[in-house]
């Protein structure tokens, strides 16, 4: 069986250039200053963090996180509404050991969700 050494390079979902990764902001920050890149205005803000999995390539995604339960109506949080993660399936490429041969790798393919941004939702009712 023939061998190949390649680098695999894959286009990673970024966060915009100015969206901080260690962005410490609350969800009263964020209703307070509603300013910058659509994360940061929305009614349902959220920021990004990396999920790192050494065994998946890409082995970093771009993550969102909502800041606020509520959403954000006249620089307020209000709790008549819910922020919700939006998810989006994502191909990732699963690393394992190959069960033959414990010095190689065998790479399958899997579909993950990934929280990509956050909106506001009206609430279930029970």
């Amino acid at each position: 069986m023939k061998e190949f050494n390649r680098t695999w390079h894959m286009n990673m979902p970024q966060p915009p250039a100015s969206a901080s990764l260690k962005d410490s902001h609350t969800c009263k920050q964020a209703a307070k200053e509603m300013i910058g890149e659509p994360h940061q205005r929305a009614l349902a803000p959220w920021k990004y963090s990396i999920d790192t999995d050494n065994n998946r390539i890409p082995n970093k995604i771009a993550v969102a996180k909502c800041l606020c339960r509520g959403c954000i109506i006249n620089q307020r949080e209000k709790h008549d509404y819910n922020s919700v993660p939006v998810k989006a399936s994502l191909m990732v490429l699963r690393k394992s050991r190959c069960p033959h041969d414990p010095d190689k790798y065998v790479f399958k393919t899997e579909f993950i969700l990934i929280p990509v941004a956050c909106t506001c939702v009206v609430p279930n009712s029970s």
